[in-house]
């Protein structure tokens, strides 16, 4: 029996990936406490995957109506909900946590449905996603890992209610998901085709759906995001200029430079010498 809870709201990213976690908790093998009734803060938003569970049947009180749910399903838990465990029984759950300012986006994106709990199918994809977070819920402190889990907690939400729409997502959901994905991804050495991998698309697919929405080009977006990267180091840490060009994903100083100004109208060190001002 063992269980962790930790917030991550203060942990440090290295990336500014929208959908960052505040809090997570696990627990495996835990016997919950009877009628202890839970609350949900006003600003706070949880999505809890509860896998398994010794009852066959979950009987919590959502809002003070039995839920009759069997494992596995997930719960979202909305600010001010309440939910009370009726009976005594072993369970094995995960939990994350937003800031409720992220939840009409996630819900823009198809990604947080309306009802307040669903059944799903375990499949190899979900399983796999519990055992990333399980792996980096245990290694939270290490650098990158923040990072790591806010990309897992998200990959879960599109597993869990995007395999509820349409076989093929429309080309505005393609075009914002593959935008969150390059804001994880923008310092590594990437093409198009790398991008439009991810989404199952030929390159020439992925452009016409990435152009509908957006009017700078896959490739502009990620240097543009490097950039503004760039601008944040240069800012908030004493990191050498080269060091930063190659934290960044850049091929070279010199081209980091050219772009920096071109972009900043200044160079990288006129910029940290003026943001220190």
């Amino acid at each position: 029996m063992s269980q962790q809870s930790i917030s991550t709201h203060l942990l440090p990213r290295k990336n500014k990936f929208p959908f960052q976690v505040s809090h997570i908790y696990y627990c495996w093998r835990v016997l919950l406490p009877v009628d202890q009734q839970f609350f949900v803060a006003d600003d706070l938003l949880e999505v809890s995957i509860r896998f398994a569970g010794s009852a066959d049947v979950c009987k919590d009180e959502i809002n003070g109506e039995p839920c009759n749910m069997t494992f596995p399903h997930v719960l979202i838990k909305r600010p001010g909900s309440s939910i009370k465990n009726t009976q005594l029984e072993l369970r094995d759950t995960i939990s994350f946590e937003y800031p409720i300012a992220i939840a009409d986006e996630l819900t823009r994106l198809g990604m947080l449905p309306a009802e307040n709990i669903k059944e799903f199918k375990m499949t190899g994809k979900i399983e796999e996603l519990l055992q990333d977070f399980r792996r980096c819920l245990y290694s939270i402190y290490t650098p990158g890992a923040a990072d790591e889990i806010d990309w897992v907690c998200f990959k879960l939400l599109r597993e869990l209610f995007q395999a509820d729409t349409e076989s093929s997502p429309d080309e505005e959901a393609i075009a914002r998901n593959a935008s969150i994905w390059m804001q994880v991804h923008y310092n590594e050495k990437l093409s198009v085709e790398d991008i439009a991998r991810q989404y199952n698309m030929s390159r020439a697919s992925f452009y016409r759906a990435w152009n509908r929405y957006f009017d700078i080009t896959p490739l502009q977006y990620i240097v543009k995001l490097r950039l503004e990267a760039a601008a944040l180091l240069l800012k908030s840490t004493p990191l050498a200029i080269s060091r930063i060009a190659e934290e960044i994903g850049f091929g070279g100083v010199d081209a980091f430079y050219r772009k920096f100004q071109e972009v900043y109208q200044m160079t990288p060190a006129e910029y940290r010498k003026s943001v220190k001002k």
